[in-house]
């Protein structure tokens, strides 16, 4: 009997640090170096997604309540990211979506596309530039927004594309 309780306390415990060493990998921050960029790669735990943000320029905020998300800005707060997820609660289309962000009044786009599962937006609002792109995957919206002052778009515009090439959602192979 105490060889049965024995074992089933180190299957137990070695199931506890089985979960928390995997909970750790999955939300540990990777960093990495593209054309001379340093990333380091938010990993959101309660939705799945991931995506890289230059961390020598962007300063993440502290996460929201519900996890959903996080947002980063640089010092002078001249540029802005976030990055969340959300379900889609209201049953809306990707379509649906995609025709309400674009025909937003307080943007300007310049640019749109969409496929079967995601849309990107871009141009200005508030005179600044911005850039989204949406996925909706299994009833979940995926969400990447950018802006910046138009002065930055030298830097900014090569960073932005990385990124948005970088976003990783569940159920999507990139």
């Amino acid at each position: 009997m105490k060889h049965r309780v024995l074992l089933l306390s180190i299957v137990m415990l070695a199931a506890v640090a089985s979960v928390y060493v995997a909970r750790t990998a999955v939300s540990a921050d990777i960093e990495y170096v593209q054309d001379g960029v340093t990333y380091t790669r938010y990993i959101n735990t309660r939705y799945g997604f991931s995506i890289p943000y230059p961390s020598e320029l962007l300063v993440p905020q502290p996460p929201p309540g519900n996890n959903d998300g996080r947002e980063f800005l640089s010092h002078d707060k001249q540029a802005q990211m976030s990055a969340w997820g959300t379900f889609n609660v209201m049953e809306e289309t990707l379509a649906g979506r995609f025709s309400q962000e674009k025909t937003d009044p307080d943007r300007t786009v310049t640019y749109e596309t969409s496929k079967d599962d995601w849309f990107v937006i871009s141009g200005y609002i508030d005179g600044r530039i911005f850039y989204q792109r949406t996925y909706l995957v299994d009833d979940i919206f995926y969400t990447f927004f950018i802006s910046y002052d138009q002065n930055l778009s030298d830097m900014f515009d090569p960073i932005t594309a990385h990124i948005s090439g970088e976003f990783r959602v569940p159920g999507m192979m990139k």
